[in-house]
């Protein structure tokens, strides 16, 4: 995308990138819907399909495009701009009946594309949209494959702050009391202590800002842990380097007051990133 636009290739189409990583909210999501000449067996026509987009999407646009010679498919081909799809009733028309040379050809290709966006707070979502072919002008001769259907799931988020509690509470006065740390690196682990890796093979890691705060985002939905790496770092805009802190780590109410100042650097219990509670945002590591 180039800010809302989309970009497109040498044909006009939209461009689509091949990616591992985590769909999150916000992010463009397209959908290419194909209905083929071959399946009639003789020219199609009449043909219209439904296609409710589900609601953890937002309609952004839609363009069909005909290969009548089926050079591509999905078809690349020029914009046919008789094709209409209707986002509020969730139908594609895809080849009106009744009007003259307006028929997919046997062994042509027709795609429609639709340009969504993921919508806000759908972290932890499986989203579905299903195009299921409804009547045309011509008999099916395999009616049990009109209904395909694509699916992708929306990761999660982690998020803490690190603080030096000057007046050992346990509760964050920042920035009346107690000061953030700015520069930490934090480390994201699995439920076993490992490092997580991206896609290059690096650990997976984040610093804090000003505030303290960091964010880990576009994760699978499971159980991680989060590690303090000492180092040199800022607070209150004195250098300082995080390894002369004893550092107790916790995630909600997992650690006590007893074990405050004995330096552990790691979470103690693994966090689970469930469809229901995809967004860990307790995690508090006090100096």
């Amino acid at each position: 995308m180039n800010g809302d636009e989309p970009v497109r290739d040498a044909n006009g189409v939209i461009e689509t990138v091949e990616s591992d990583d985590v769909v999150m909210p916000g992010d463009y999501m397209l959908y290419k819907v194909n209905p083929d000449g071959p399946r009639v067996r003789r020219f199609a026509s009449g043909m219209n399909v439904a296609d409710a987009l589900p609601s953890g999407v937002e309609y952004v646009s839609s363009e069909t495009r005909v290969c009548q010679d089926g050079a591509t498919n999905p078809c690349t081909g020029p914009v046919y701009a008789t094709a209409s799809y209707d986002a509020a009733a969730g139908k594609w028309t895809a080849m009106e009946s009744g009007i003259l040379d307006t028929n997919l050809n046997v062994g042509g290709t027709e795609t429609l594309y639709v340009l969504v966006k993921v919508k806000p707070a759908t972290e932890g979502s499986t989203i579905t949209n299903t195009a299921t072919l409804g009547e045309f002008d011509q008999i099916d001769s395999n009616p049990d494959n009109n209904k395909d259907s694509a699916t992708f799931k929306v990761g999660g988020t982690l998020s803490g702050t690190i603080y030096n509690d000057k007046d050992a509470t346990w509760f964050n006065d920042s920035p009346v009391l107690d000061k953030p740390f700015e520069g930490v690196t934090v480390r994201l682990l699995d439920a076993d202590g490992n490092p997580v890796k991206d896609s290059s093979g690096a650990d997976i890691t984040a610093k804090t800002d000003a505030d303290g705060k960091y964010t880990f985002t576009r994760l699978p939905l499971g159980s991680y842990k989060v590690e303090v790496v000492p180092g040199a770092v800022k607070v209150d805009g004195t250098d300082v380097n995080l390894a002369d802190y004893k550092q107790t780590y916790g995630y909600g109410s997992s650690t006590k007051r007893s074990e405050a100042g004995k330096g552990k650097l790691v979470t103690p219990t693994a966090i689970e990133l469930t469809a229901a509670a995809p967004n860990a945002t307790r995690l508090t590591s006090r100096s």
